[in-house]
């Protein structure tokens, strides 16, 4: 089974040896048992040499950690904030330590906003979140067995197709070791018959590696102006990209907005991200929504990260909240409307939301017992489909901006009771991972 890496590594503290059983099981305390029990969980010679390799180099990875931020941003930061620039790297000390977020997140979060006055419990370092829905996939593995390849896009595809759920097409794998395949049988002619092609590495994340070719006249150019004179030369230039890489690339339909959605996302293809978590009675729910929108009019993908606008969703009704956009170490851009239209999205409602949020229950349903997916879904032309999944998904809230504050939410509170049932059922009795101060 897929050995699971808790984010121990580097800052072995705050919890790793704590005696839960006497604790009381808020929020915090369950996640960090979870991160303890993972942490010697299935313990071997490369586990164990990891997490006692961390203790004599924690004090040059907290360096490490923290110096490049600290540097780069402190003066921003205390312009900005008026914390003094020793007040921030004390801050950031703490944060690491405790599992707040990481120094880059510190500022990019905009906790030096509170003058060193942070209430860390209300902050998850993003590494600590991805460690609670490793442990959560591990237990899941451990009770029912090992789960489908969600995070193989063409894996992803292929169990779609399984059950028949609607699902953007691939045409073409590309090898880094330069073989073509075919999909599936005629494969090749409908990429040769498509108006546009969308190029994506088989796993990737944030929309890096990705490109959009056009045909025109037999010939096809991407986004940046690179052309090429035909297919066959195009097959050979992603070719020579695979292998540059070393990495498969996938050649796929170039999926079309809705023409709802195409009135303020235009060409790049705009997603929902609908977070569903699966407890132990087998309900699945939404915990979790955002939609996202280029902001540029060559934009090929929507990701945050790549200079999207990720506009918040009430995962309950599908209504749109406020957007943002990176935009440090300047104030973050807060919008209402489509960067690129004056078409107001805040206040408004997801296109299609009861579809949407039906296929991401659905996707959670036939594909995987594990606790937590992020899915990728897209309003086309010919309805909702399924982009990806991200069976780690991210922080709930862009990074840009202050955290909302992941405790406290309906998320964190039924990911921590699914956790206290997992550690019930895989710790044994009388161990310090289980809380005894229930009831």
């Amino acid at each position: 089974m897929r050995k699971p890496k808790p984010h121990f590594y580097r800052f072995p503290t705050a919890g790793l040896f704590a005696d839960y059983r006497s604790l009381p099981p808020a929020e915090l305390n369950v996640f960090r048992a979870a991160r303890a029990f993972l942490a010697f969980a299935d313990m071997d010679i490369v586990r164990m040499a990891g997490l006692l390799g961390a203790w004599p180099m924690l004090p040059v990875n907290l360096i490490l950690e923290i110096l490049p931020s600290w540097k780069k941003y402190n003066q921003a930061a205390q312009e900005a904030f008026g914390t003094p620039a020793v007040e921030q790297f004390r801050q950031c000390v703490r944060l690491a330590l405790n599992d707040g977020p990481s120094p880059m997140g510190y500022y990019l979060a905009g906790i030096a906003e509170h003058h060193g006055e942070a209430e860390i419990d209300n902050y998850i370092h993003d590494q600590f979140h991805e460690t609670l829905i490793e442990f959560c996939r591990y237990a899941a593995e451990r009770l029912h067995g090992v789960q489908r390849e969600l995070d193989d896009k063409m894996a992803f595809e292929e169990n779609c197709r399984q059950f028949d759920l609607p699902c953007i097409e691939s045409f073409l794998r590309i090898g880094a070791n330069r073989s073509v395949t075919q999909v599936r049988a005629g494969a090749m002619t409908r990429a040769k018959r498509a108006p546009s092609l969308f190029v994506k590495p088989a796993r990737g994340s944030q929309g890096r590696g990705t490109g959009r070719w056009d045909e025109t006249d037999g010939s096809y150019v991407d986004a940046t102006g690179e052309s090429v004179p035909d297919f066959d030369a195009l097959l050979q230039y992603l070719t020579s990209q695979a292998v540059a890489n070393g990495t498969d690339l996938l050649v796929q339909e170039a999926a079309v907005n809705s023409s709802g959605v195409r009135a303020f996302g235009g060409r790049a293809l705009s997603t929902v991200r609908l977070v569903t978590l699966r407890t132990s009675d087998g309900v699945i729910r939404p915990v979790q929504a955002g939609t996202r929108v280029a902001m540029k009019a060559n934009a090929v993908v929507d990701n945050y990260h790549a200079g999207g606008v990720y506009f918040h969703v009430d995962y309950r009704t599908g209504e749109i909240g406020q957007g943002t956009a990176m935009n440090f170490p300047n104030a973050p851009l807060y919008l209402t409307n489509s960067p690129r239209s004056d078409i107001r999205l805040t206040d408004s409602f997801v296109e299609g939301w009861e579809q949407i949020r039906h296929l991401a229950l659905n996707l959670h349903e036939k594909l995987t017992m594990h606790t937590v997916g992020g899915w990728d879904i897209a309003l086309t032309d010919r309805g909702p489909v399924a982009v990806e999944c991200n069976s780690v998904p991210g922080m709930p809230a862009p990074r840009q901006r202050p955290f909302s504050g992941f405790l406290g939410t309906e998320y964190a509170r039924l990911l921590s009771g699914e956790i206290l049932t997992y550690l019930d059922r895989l710790a044994p009795a009388g161990s310090r991972f289980r809380f005894e101060t229930r009831g």
